[in-house]
């Protein structure tokens, strides 16, 4: 049973232990169920309607650099699905038991605890009635709505839809597009909106190429190997500055001198204002990056080195391994994770410390072992 299959049919479960509450249940509901309890057996309540088509799909095309959007919202027969990130697509779920006979209400419950918009091609494709729920506001209330970057085109001419369906969501992330944060602010002026950074093609050197429309960079030469993040990491009061990526693919001989790897950080300056990047992240200006080596990672400020550290070193990061950085509230240290546990902090001098009101860009570069690299999206550590 696939991962989709296992998580509905827990949460259906979940449901229909609620549904046979004392508390939910009127007392002619529970001589019902007594009644009938004996004569329907858990495999009926659980039989697929297999005469149920499948719906929805995943639409393949070639990328535009100008999102298009529908000037009126547009009647639709079938569930308004879009692109999926590349190489995220879900395989067809198998299989899945449904009950007889739940409420939408509970159903938009139950799909609260799973939906994703990565998700939604996958679900749409189960039964035709959750194209409703789906598009129930109750199934997004309260959660962070987050858009993939390669998400955007095919979002756009149904972004109406959506938008009706995410009005009770906590919050909605989007990548950085000038076009589709200005749609959201005229449509829906009530929805809590936040940037989220990816790679930017625009600031990086020759020796990388961003692929997976800014979700992933990859190595190319050994030389001119920094790259930028093209929107400023958000710090709110409870949450400082962090950013993490994935280390999707190392070699086993580093390039260069062999001694010293990738470099992590950030930067107070954006990209638009930086005229020469460097070869590497310590050369990118009001910058402070964590250098891993061999044996140990440093901190340099403006392309000094000015902290060392031993409690991790580029020798014990494998593929699938994610690195973190954080920076303290008061700017005076930066924090490293590996696979959200704090492995190492770096103090910064006095003199050098992180403003308060800076905004901070990611800064990453792919030196010695690190062949490509992915963003997590991560907002905090986690495990």
């Amino acid at each position: 049973m696939s991962v989709m299959a296992k998580a509905l049919a827990s949460a259906v479960k979940d449901a229909m232990m609620i549904t046979e509450s004392p508390k939910l249940m009127t007392s002619e509901k529970e001589s019902e169920l007594e009644n009938t309890s004996a004569k329907r057996s858990q495999a009926n309540i659980l039989q697929l309607l297999r005469e149920s088509p499948y719906v929805g799909f995943c639409r393949h095309a070639p990328p535009s650099p100008v999102v298009k959007f529908a000037k009126k919202p547009t009647a639709v027969n079938a569930l308004p699905t879009f692109e999926l990130l590349e190489g995220e697509e879900s395989e067809t779920p198998e299989a899945a038991a449904l009950p007889g006979s739940i409420a939408d209400e509970l159903w938009a419950t139950i799909f609260n605890y799973v939906a994703e918009v990565p998700l939604i091609p996958v679900l749409a494709r189960v039964d035709t009635g959750f194209n409703k729920m789906l598009c129930h506001a109750a199934a997004w209330k309260g959660r962070r709505v987050i858009v993939p970057t390669g998400a955007l085109q095919g979002l756009a001419p149904v972004l109406d839809h959506w938008l009706a369906a995410w009005e009770l969501a906590s919050k909605m992330v989007i990548p950085r597009s000038t076009q589709l944060l200005s749609e959201v602010n005229r449509r829906a002026p009530q929805l809590a909106v936040e940037v989220a950074w990816r790679f930017d093609t625009h600031s990086k050197g020759e020796g990388v190429q961003v692929i997976r429309d800014g979700a992933s960079v990859r190595r190319t030469d050994v030389e001119d190997v920094v790259v930028l993040g093209d929107a400023p990491l958000v710090v709110e009061q409870d949450r400082p500055a962090f950013m993490e990526v994935r280390l999707d693919e190392l070699d086993d001989v580093p390039a260069g001198d062999g001694l010293n790897d990738f470099g992590i950080g950030v930067t107070a300056c954006a990209p638009e204002e930086i005229e020469d990047l460097g070869a590497v992240a310590d050369e990118v200006p009001c910058s402070w990056i964590v250098d891993f080596s061999k044996t140990s990672v440093c901190l340099s400020v403006n392309n000094n080195l000015e902290t060392k550290g031993v409690g991790i070193s580029a020798s014990k990061l494998a593929n699938g391994d994610r690195v973190g950085v954080r920076i303290t509230p008061k700017g005076d240290a930066v924090e490293v994770f590996i696979n959200g546990q704090l492995c190492e902090t770096l103090k910064i001098p006095a003199m050098q410390h992180i403003p308060a009101s800076a905004r901070l860009y990611p800064v990453l570069d792919l030196y010695g072992r690190a062949v490509q690299v992915s963003c997590t999206g991560a907002r905090e550590p986690h495990l």
